[in-house]
C-alpha cells in the first residue's frame, strides 16, 4: 500500500471540481465503500476511492435517491472492513529447563505423553469442528442482511480468521512441545505434570474466551438484526413520502393548469371587451365622417343653386347689356364717334369673379 497513489480530501475536491461539503458528506455517508488509511491523525485516499466519488457524482447527476446509490455501490464495490487489532494470545507454554534429577521410569512415560498428545488432538479437533459449524451459520444469517450489514459480517469473518490462526499457532507450539517432551524423556515428572496442567488451563482460557467470543458475535448479530429493522422502516418512509410528493405534485399541476384555464378565459373576455370598445370607436368614426360628408353635400347643392341662381342673372344682365350695345351701336352708326379702347363692361367683370369665388369654395370643399 505504501507505493499506491494517496489523496488528500483537498485533492478529492480539485479532481471532482465539487464543492468540499459534498465531498465530506459522501466520504462520511458511504465510508463503508472508501479505501482509505489512516497517517497519524489525518485520513488519505486511494485511486479507488476518487473512482467511487465520480461515479457518486454520475448516479447523482441522474437524479438517484441515496438508497438507490447505495445499492449500485454494493453491487459494483466491496464492503471495506475496519480491521481491529487483536492482541497476540500466548498460548505457549514456557519450558522449564531440565531438571537436574533424571527419572528412573523415562520408558513407562511414553505412552502416558501419547494418550495426553491424542486427547488433546481429540479436543482441538471437537472445539474446530465446533468453530466451523459456527462459521457456517453466521455465514447463513449474513446473506439474510442488507449491504451495510456487510461491513460487521465481514469484521467478524476477520476475527474468527484470527481466532482460528491463533488455535492454529497455539496447536503447532503444542505439537513442537510435545515432540520436545518425548525427546527430553530424562525430564522430571513433575515438570511433565506442571506442564500438562498449564496445557490444560490454556485450553480452558481458551475455551472460556471463545464462549466469549460467540457472545459478542451473538449480540453483533442481534444489532445487525435491529439495523436491518431499521433499514426496511426507513424503506417504508421513504415510500411513503415518494407517494406523498407525487400527490402533492398532481395538485398542484392540477391547481395550476385550473390558473392557466382562468387565465385564458379572462384575457379572452378582456380581448372581445377590446375588439367591441375598438368596433364601437371605428363606427362612431364613420358616423362623424359620415355626418361631415352629408353636410358637405348639403353645403355643396346650396352652393350650385346659389351658382344656378348667378348664372340666371349673368345670363338676364347680359342679355340686357347686350340689348344696350346693340342700341349703342346703331346709335353710333348714325353718330360718327372719335375711336376709343374698348374697355370691359363692368357685369362681365362681376360674372368673372363670382364664377372664381364659386369655384375656389368648391375645390375647398372637395379637399376636405
Amino acid at each position: 500500500m505504501e507505493n499506491k497513489k494517496t489523496y488528500s480530501v483537498t485533492d478529492l475536491v480539485n479532481e471532482l471540481k465539487l464543492p468540499r461539503s459534498t465531498v465530506n458528506d459522501w466520504l462520511i455517508r458511504y465510508e463503508q465503500y472508501i479505501e482509505f488509511a489512516k497517517r497519524g491523525k489525518r485520513k488519505v485516499f486511494f485511486a479507488n476511492t476518487l473512482k467511487v466519488l465520480q461515479e457518486i457524482s454520475d448516479l447523482r447527476s441522474q437524479e438517484k435517491s441515496s438508497f438507490e446509490i447505495e445499492q449500485q455501490l454494493a453491487h459494483r464495490h466491496p464492503v471495506q472492513a475496519e480491521v481491529t487489532s487483536v492482541p497476540a494470545k500466548d498460548n505457549e507454554t514456557k519450558q522449564q529447563p531440565a531438571s537436574d534429577k533424571q527419572s528412573n521410569s523415562t520408558d513407562s512415560m511414553l505412552p502416558t505423553l501419547n494418550k495426553q498428545g491424542e486427547e488433546l488432538t481429540a479436543l482441538f479437533g471437537t472445539q474446530f469442528e465446533e468453530i466451523s459449524k459456527y462459521i457456517a451459520s453466521a455465514e447463513q444469517q449474513s446473506k439474510q442482511v442488507s449491504g451495510k450489514i456487510r461491513r460487521w459480517y465481514l469484521t467478524a469473518m476477520v476475527l474468527l480468521a484470527l481466532l482460528t490462526a491463533a488455535f492454529a499457532f497455539a496447536v503447532v507450539k503444542i505439537s513442537k512441545v510435545l515432540d520436545e517432551q518425548k525427546s527430553q524423556l530424562s525430564s522430571n515428572r513433575g515438570v511433565m505434570q506442571q506442564q500438562n496442567s498449564n496445557v490444560i488451563t490454556a485450553l480452558k482460557g481458551n475455551r472460556q474466551r471463545l464462549k466469549q467470543t460467540q457472545q459478542t458475535i451473538a449480540a453483533q448479530t442481534a444489532d445487525l438484526n435491529k439495523m436491518g429493522l431499521r433499514l426496511d422502516r426507513n424503506a417504508a418512509d421513504y415510500t411513503k413520502n415518494i407517494a406523498e410528493l407525487k400527490h402533492g405534485l398532481k395538485e398542484q399541476r392540477e391547481r395550476f393548469a385550473a390558473m392557466l384555464e382562468n387565465a385564458r378565459k379572462n384575457a379572452a373576455k378582456e380581448q372581445a371587451a377590446e375588439l367591441a370598445r375598438q368596433r364601437d370607436a371605428f363606427a362612431k368614426q364613420q358616423l362623424a365622417k359620415l355626418h361631415r360628408f352629408e353636410t358637405m353635400a348639403t353645403n355643396l347643392k346650396k352652393q350650385q343653386e346659389e351658382i344656378e341662381i348667378l348664372k340666371l342673372r349673368l345670363s338676364a344682365k347680359q342679355a340686357s347689356l347686350d340689348e344696350v350695345m346693340r342700341r349703342a351701336n346703331e346709335v353710333k352708326k348714325t353718330v360718327p364717334v372719335p375711336p376709343k379702347k374698348a374697355s370691359v363692361p363692368p357685369a362681365k367683370k362681376l360674372v368673372k369673379k363670382a364664377t372664381i369665388k364659386a369655384t375656389e369654395k368648391l375645390n375647398k370643399t372637395q379637399d376636405k
